[in-house]
């Protein structure tokens, strides 16, 4: 089949795909997994010269804190190894499994299926200018930061962070955009399905008035095509499954990092304006809070939507055919076979993320909120404004450096 002639897209994770490789994510030339380790050996580096400004910031202050900076320390490094160190074992493990859904987007296409120029801005362009911002703004923050503080701690603790920031909308870019591509194939099925219906409740009169011959003949014609979408759901429910598999580490491992930042900053700002500071020191919370908060957002609500696409089957299938006695069986069996094939997206299998993750997040982040300002009350301890670098300077220089060093932290 010409390429050139396609109807639907292969994948919409080309943007995400070269920015990836760009950070040396899923580089598969020899000199792309050098290209690799130069990096994730540098911003080793970089987290090891990071570390004492971490410790110089936060290791004074109260026990809750310091366990929160330490635990998004630790797991920022462990995502940073977990996915470049993959991408030099399997180069090809965070990619969208092409040769799988070449074959079924063939089958597809010979259906009619279709994307429309409005499913490709809204699951391609629209999710890609979204992030485009997200990176400027971090760049901006991050420049802002090496320009009030231009030393070589602060500036290999922004590299670093950033690197690991963007890390995180990169596989969050390629997860969302896979399972988008899993849905919009789900999506035309389902539209294929229905319109298969229809077509057989227009002509089983003809049973009434025609051969047998005739009839039988049709009935095969529906069991072959009910077989056929039989065989195509179930080879999308194995690739959704596949693409959730080879994110699971570093989707967990970044939903913790985002659980932890959210509930240090949160922290942070409530001790902030109690003391009084400006609230335009504030701004980098804002801007931290508000990013993980969206990833969380926009990952449960995409893999939410291709769950509930991938359940419709089961209400098409008994609505439109179960009715036809001669096409019990196969409904049956394909019914059988969406029981056992319940779509689910986990992390590692220790949690679904869905809609209702949503809810069990802002609960959490409630309550480890409430427990940390508990624990500071019970264990009472200075609060003030840490300086990064030289504890000498003046009231006014010591708040604009909390507020740089603050706004580095992912």
């Amino acid at each position: 089949m010409d390429l050139k002639k396609r109807k639907l897209l292969i994948s919409t994770s080309q943007s995400f795909e070269k920015v990836g490789g760009f950070l040396g994510i899923s580089l598969s030339t020899y000199m792309g997994r050098l290209y690799s380790l130069a990096l994730m050996l540098f911003f080793i580096f970089l987290s090891r010269t990071s570390w004492s400004i971490i410790c110089t910031g936060h290791c004074e202050k109260q026990l809750t804190i310091k366990f929160t900076v330490l635990l998004w320390y630790s797991l920022t490094l462990l995502l940073l190894l977990s996915v470049v160190g993959t991408s030099l074992l399997r180069p090809k493990y965070f990619t969208f499994p092409f040769q799988e859904m070449f074959m079924v987007d063939s089958i597809l296409e010979l259906y009619g299926a279709r994307f429309t120029a409005k499913d490709i801005f809204i699951i391609k362009y629209l999710q890609n200018i979204g992030a485009a911002v997200i990176m400027l703004l971090d760049i901006a923050l991050n420049v802002h930061t090496v320009y009030w503080n231009s030393t070589f701690e602060i500036t290999s603790f922004c590299l670093f962070n950033f690197y690991c920031r963007m890390c995180m909308l990169v596989m969050d870019g390629l997860f969302s955009h896979h399972i988008n591509n899993i849905y919009l194939r789900f999506r035309e099925l389902n539209k294929i399905t229905i319109q298969h219906s229809r077509d057989n409740l227009s002509v089983s009169c003809i049973d009434f008035d025609v051969s047998a011959n005739l009839g039988n003949k049709y009935n095969n014609a529906v069991v072959t095509k009910i077989r056929s979408i039989q065989h195509l759901h179930h080879r999308l429910y194995i690739l959704a499954k596949k693409i959730n598999a080879n994110f699971g580490l570093q989707n967990l491992i970044m939903s913790v990092i985002s659980l932890s930042v959210i509930i240090y900053f949160l922290h942070d700002a409530y001790y902030n304006l109690i003391q009084g500071i400006n609230v335009s020191y504030l701004i980098p919370h804002v801007y931290l809070i508000s990013f993980h908060v969206v990833r969380f957002f926009y990952t449960s609500y995409v893999c939410q939507r291709s769950k509930n696409e991938f359940q419709k089957m089961a209400i098409i299938l008994h609505d439109a055919f179960l009715e036809y006695k001669s096409l019990r069986a196969e409904v049956v069996h394909f019914s059988l076979q969406l029981v056992h094939e319940n779509l689910t997206f986990t992390a590692l299998g220790l949690y679904e993320i869905d809609i209702p993750l949503m809810c069990s997040v802002v609960g959490a982040i409630i309550t480890y909120f409430i427990m940390v300002i508990q624990l500071d009350t019970k264990f009472p301890s200075v609060i003030q404004n840490v300086t990064v670098i030289n504890s000498t300077i003046t009231t006014t220089e010591e708040s604009c450096q909390y507020y740089n060093f603050t706004s580095a932290i992912t």
